[in-house]
């Protein structure tokens, strides 16, 4: 039940007992010596196992933040098993356009069954995650922001499921850029296609660690993204904060956006009336934030993937499911325990028609070799080759969306600010304000947190995340960038300045010069970040 691809493996799929002691003995002693001895198959690196044991000058070290278990590490595998579940109907629906999913019958059959499961973690319980079931309608079916305390709107569930800023044109400069896939993977999934890893050779060929040669293409026709294939696309080739990078040049080149009212140059009460911001303060200094709390989430969150955690990859899981489940299954009661309580989770699925026995229809259909219940990939050597928690999109997604969101006034409507929302048209080649849901209530907060949820659960709509990846790793991105921002507090000449955000939990967090404050209450004063360990603990409070 732990991470253990391009490990050796034994023709059941199983990892190597000397080959997974060694990959211990690296993670534990902390030599570099022994990163060098892994067992591995030989066909594909590791990525990066030490970046977790790197220092950062910007914040705490990456060690000190923590996350909770993930579920089947914490005696919780009901929710592992509703998690899969969830994945396979994302795979399922892959070729849907989210617009289309209030009228579709499978989209329907999935909300149907994600609401009597236990999969999504209490608001309140964030740090040791308590997980209920939900009502998920179509509309609401694979979004984010299940924080958001009970009798408040969810930002995230207004308008389309894809934020605006994965559509509007992208201001660089004097260029403009249209944000249209014109450029794919060529071993990628594409639209009415064969699926990745679905029969059992190619399955345990890929946790051997086989690499596929790749190259990019370019797609006869570039098209806006519409549905899960096309943002399993995007998170496949992307800048890791690519998406953020650009909304804040959407942001920036948008006159009649405010900046946040802490922020000394703010056109609206400046404390300097006859000076700009640039270097500190302005667009330079948002452009560059961006970048370096990316950097700072990803030793972090390297440290939970390697060593605070080890999780397996979906992919992994799904080798399991199939040899429970299948008739033909390997070693099949060794695999019914695996999955423990989880187990009749699932067969419940199977028995009653729901994503289980789904996806072995839609999986068979392909041929007889493909007669499983592996999960579906969208890439063809599946995961990356490092641990599923947390989730590094995910942590970057949280940290670069903080950092806007502390930059920028968030509570501003996009359309008073000049931004007019958009959805792409029926062949998705062109963009149309018409029909757009919910667009006088869009805001630039809300459409933020909606642009991260997006980027990290589309790496689950790929097959290589779990709901849990990142729902719990968008709170470390989030906890990592309020340190940075704290740490910075050194930094700069002016005074008075502040940066205020809210939340994922719908909380006013405030960063001053000698203070960090959540919700009213205090969480970091004077000089605590010079004990790193005691300013994680403290910043674990923020949700």
């Amino acid at each position: 039940m732990h991470f253990h691809k391009s490990l050796k493996h034994d023709d059941d799929g199983r990892v190597i007992p000397s080959s997974f002691k060694s990959f211990l003995a690296a993670l534990n002693e902390h030599r570099p010596a022994d990163f060098q001895n892994i067992e591995s198959a030989g066909l594909r690196p590791l990525v990066n196992p030490q970046a977790g044991l790197a220092a950062d000058r910007l914040t705490s070290a990456g060690w000190h933040f923590r996350i909770p278990k993930p579920p089947e590490q914490d005696g919780k595998h009901e929710t592992a098993a509703a998690e899969m579940i969830e994945l396979y109907w994302m795979a399922l629906l892959r070729d849907v356009n989210f617009l289309d999913y209030p009228s579709n019958a499978l989209a329907q059959a999935a909300a149907s069954e994600l609401s009597a499961l236990k999969l999504y973690a209490h608001p309140d319980s964030s740090n040791h995650p308590n997980y209920t079931a939900r009502p998920v309608t179509p509309a609401t079916l694979f979004r984010g922001g299940e924080w958001t305390p009970a009798g408040q709107t969810n930002q995230e569930h207004l308008g389309p499921l894809v934020s605006q800023f994965l559509w509007l044109d992208v201001p660089y400069g004097s260029l403009r850029i249209k944000q249209t896939e014109g450029r794919v993977v060529n071993t990628d999934y594409q639209s009415g296609g064969v699926p990745h890893m679905i029969a059992w050779a190619d399955w345990l060929d890929v946790q051997r660690g086989k690499a596929f040669p790749s190259s990019i293409e370019l797609p006869a026709t570039p098209r806006y993204i519409q549905n899960a294939g096309d943002i399993a696309r995007y998170v496949h080739l992307d800048a890791l904060y690519e998406a953020y990078l650009n909304a804040a040049l959407i942001l920036l080149g948008s006159p009649g956006v405010k900046l946040d009212a802490g922020n000394p140059y703010n056109r609206a009460a400046p404390v300097f009336p006859h000076e700009e911001g640039f270097g500190t303060f302005g667009s330079p200094f948002i452009l560059s934030l961006v970048c370096e709390v990316a950097t700072c989430a990803l030793k972090a969150v390297w440290y939970q993937k390697f060593i605070g955690n080890l999780r397996l990859r979906p992919e992994a899981y799904g080798g399991l499911v199939h040899r429970a489940l299948h008739p033909t299954g390997l070693k099949a009661a060794e695999a019914q325990l695996a999955l423990s309580s989880g187990l009749a989770v699932l067969q419940a699925s199977n028995a009653s028609g729901g994503a289980v026995a789904r996806i072995r229809q839609a999986n068979a259909a392909h041929g007889a070799n493909s007669d499983s219940y592996l999960l579906p990939m969208c890439f063809a050597d599946g995961s990356p080759a490092h641990g599923s928690y947390g989730a590094g999109h995910a942590t970057v997604a949280g940290a670069c969306v903080t950092a806007l969101k502390a930059y920028f006034a968030g509570t501003q409507k996009l359309k008073d600010v000049g931004i007019t929302p958009v959805i792409p048209t029926s062949q998705g080649t062109d963009l149309t304000t018409v029909g757009v849901p919910d667009a006088d209530q869009l805001t630039i907060a809300g459409e933020l947190d909606k642009v991260a949820s997006n980027i990290a659960i589309g790496r689950n709509m790929a097959g290589v995340h779990w709901r849990t990846d990142y729902s719990a790793s968008m709170l470390l991105g989030q906890r990592i960038a309020t340190s940075v921002l704290y740490h910075l507090r050194r930094d700069y000449h002016e005074r008075p300045w502040k940066f205020s955000y809210l939340s994922f939990g719908k909380k006013v967090v405030e960063i001053e010069q000698d203070r960090v404050t959540y919700d009213g209450a205090l969480v970091l004063d004077g000089d605590d970040d010079l004990d790193p360990a005691l300013e994680a603990a403290k910043l674990s409070a923020i949700v």
